[in-house]
């Protein structure tokens, strides 16, 4: 097998038997990374369970980039926003660099069903 870059952050797991006679083989599941590609984070939404007319923090972080001339943009039905957002970063960590971002919305009429794409 010879990963490509579409199996960044895949899950693999790997059987090993030690002999013919063996039952149970040794398991190992690990997650391939290739260095220099960077990694997102799920969503994490605060409040877990958004409520109308209250604010929504909408966080998540990339990580494992190797280089400090990085951004990140939140966009919104399409348009890039500009206001309410929040970055923590770029900041060295032992995989390469990680930035984290928080997107402060007020959860109304106007953002029910749009798409947000970090």
């Amino acid at each position: 097998i010879k990963p490509t870059r579409g199996d960044h952050y895949t899950e693999f797991r790997i059987e090993v038997y030690h002999s013919t006679i063996s039952t149970k083989p040794m398991t190992q599941t690990f997650i391939l990374k290739f260095p220099g590609l960077p990694s997102f984070s799920p969503f994490y939404l605060d409040p877990p369970h958004p409520v109308y007319g209250q604010p929504l923090a909408l966080k998540c972080s990339v990580e494992s980039f190797d280089s400090e001339e990085f951004a990140v943009s939140w966009v919104l039905d399409g348009e890039e926003l500009t206001k309410g957002i929040q970055n923590r970063g770029p900041f060295h960590t032992p995989t390469g660099y990680k930035m984290e971002s928080v997107l402060n919305i007020m959860v109304t009429a106007r953002n029910f069903e749009k798409e947000i794409i970090f």
